[in-house]
This record gives structure tokens, C-alpha cells and sequence, in this order.
């Protein structure tokens, strides 16, 4: 599914978008919606295995394990 949410006035200058607990049933569907808007996105989340990595992965969303600043602020550079 395509979004275009990248022509509202908010989201202009946004490349990239880093979701923590990303494996979440409330958070996945964001973090796809955003990718299928076009931002770069990765998250992090624990090692436990959820219903919602399938679709994550499939979708080319890098999982990191843990909660570190570090990872964070290497996304973003």
C-alpha cells in the first residue's frame, strides 16, 4: 500500500525514521505505513521473537536488538 505523506508541510525535510519497540502491534503498522511512504526506517526493539517480524523484515525494516543510544545515533549519522 502507498502513502504520500511526504507532501504535507511536517514531513518535508524527514528522511529518516527511527521506531523503539518496533515489533509492537501498535508500532509495526506505523513504521510500514511510513515505509510505504517512502522514509528510511529502523527501529529497535528485544530479542524475543513477535508475530510482526515477518512483516518487518519482508519489508526491508531493519530490527536492531536492544534499547542503546548508540544505535539510535547511528542511524541517523
Amino acid at each position: 500500500m502507498k502513502y504520500d505523506l511526504k507532501i504535507l508541510p511536517t514531513f518535508q525535510n524527514i528522511q529518516k525514521i527511527f521506531f523503539v519497540g518496533i515489533k509492537g502491534v501498535g508500532v509495526a503498522p506505523l513504521a510500514l505505513i511510513a515505509k510505504g511512504c517512502g522514509f528510511e526506517i529502523e527501529g529497535s526493539d528485544i530479542g524475543e521473537e513477535f508475530i510482526t517480524d515477518h512483516y518487518l523484515l519482508k519489508n526491508n525494516i531493519k530490527i536492531n536488538t536492544g534499547f542503546s543510544e548508540v544505535i539510535i545515533s547511528d542511524f541517523f549519522g
